[in-house]
C-alpha cells in the first residue's frame, strides 16, 4: 500500500503530493468559543470576506518538488477582489513558456504569450471556462480561487502570534477536504485525486494556514501537501493597496479568443 501511494504521488508531481502530518493542536475550532465570542473559524471567514470585498497586492510563491528537483513558480501583481479586476505576472524556470502576463477584467482573462499565438498577441478566455489541472494550483492563477478554498477550511484553530513582514499576526491552521482540494478541478485532476484517495482510504491531507493582523486583515496564506519526499507548498502574501487597481483590456485588434489554456504557468 505504501508503494502504491508513493507511485500515485509521483504521478502527481506537478500537481503536488499529499501530507502525512496535521496542524498542531491549538485553541478554538469550528464550534462555539468558550467565552461566547467568535470562534477561530468565524475570525478566518470574516477576514477572508473582508479581503474578498477589497484589493491587495499579490506575491505568491509555489514550490513543487521531490528529493532531486524543486520547481519554483511565482505570481505577482495586484487584484481588486471587489471589482473583479487585476493584473498578474507568472514566472517559472525550466519550461518553454517561462513568463505569462495576465489581466482579469470581469468574466474574462487576457494573457500572453499563449502557445500557438504570436508572442505579442493576447489570448482571451472566459474566467469560468478554465479548470485547475494541478493540485493547489488556481485556474489561471485566480486569487479568488485561493480565497474560496481558504473560506472552506475545517478544524480551524488559533496557533499564536507571529511576525509577517514586520507585522504581528495570528496564525490560524486548518485542513481542506477532498471537495475543496478539487474545487474547479478538471476531469483529469478529479480522476487522479479520486484514485489517490481510494488508495489512501481517506482524504489526502491538505493543510492551510492563514495569518490575520490586528486589524482583521489577511496578510498571508499557505496551502501545503507532502508525501514522503514529494512536496507542494503555495505561499501567498497580501499587501494593502492605497490606490485602486487600474486595468484596461488590450486593443481588440491585438486579441484572439482561445478555447483552452494548458500548462503549469496558468494552472
Amino acid at each position: 500500500m505504501r508503494r502504491q501511494l508513493a507511485l500515485a504521488a509521483a504521478a502527481l508531481i506537478l500537481c503536488a503530493g499529499c501530507s502525512a502530518g496535521g496542524p498542531a493542536a491549538g485553541t478554538e475550532g469550528g464550534g462555539t468559543d468558550k467565552s461566547g465570542g467568535p470562534t477561530a473559524t468565524d475570525r478566518v471567514r470574516k477576514a477572508i470576506d473582508q479581503l474578498g470585498r477589497g484589493a491587495a497586492g499579490i506575491d505568491q510563491v509555489m514550490e513543487l518538488g521531490d528529493a532531486e528537483r524543486t520547481y519554483k513558480l511565482t505570481v505577482q501583481g495586484a487584484f481588486d477582489f471587489g471589482a473583479d479586476r487585476g493584473r498578474l505576472a507568472a514566472d517559472l524556470s525550466g519550461v518553454d513558456i517561462a513568463h505569462v502576463d495576465q489581466m482579469f477584467i470581469g468574466g474574462k482573462v487576457y494573457l500572453k504569450p499563449v502557445d500557438g499565438l504570436e508572442p505579442d498577441r493576447w489570448g482571451v478566455i472566459g474566467r469560468s471556462d478554465v479548470h485547475a489541472n494541478h493540485v493547489l494550483r488556481a485556474p489561471l492563477n485566480d486569487p479568488e480561487h485561493v480565497l474560496a478554498q481558504l473560506d472552506r477550511m475545517k478544524e480551524v484553530s488559533a496557533e499564536g502570534e507571529e511576525k509577517i513582514r514586520g507585522v504581528e499576526a495570528v496564525r490560524y491552521a486548518g485542513v481542506l477536504d477532498h471537495e475543496t482540494v478539487t474545487l474547479r478541478g478538471s476531469e483529469r485532476l478529479r480522476g487522479q485525486m479520486g484514485k489517490a484517495r481510494e488508495l489512501l482510504g481517506d482524504d489526502f491531507p491538505v493543510f492551510a494556514d492563514v495569518w490575520i493582523d490586528g486589524r482583521g486583515r489577511v496578510v498571508r496564506s499557505v496551502l501545503r501537501m507532502t508525501m514522503q519526499d514529494i512536496t507542494s507548498t503555495v505561499t501567498t502574501d497580501y499587501a494593502a493597496l492605497a490606490k485602486p487597481v487600474a486595468v484596461e483590456a488590450p486593443d481588440a485588434g491585438q486579441v484572439t479568443p482561445v478555447g483552452e489554456v494548458t500548462g503549469l504557468l496558468p494552472g
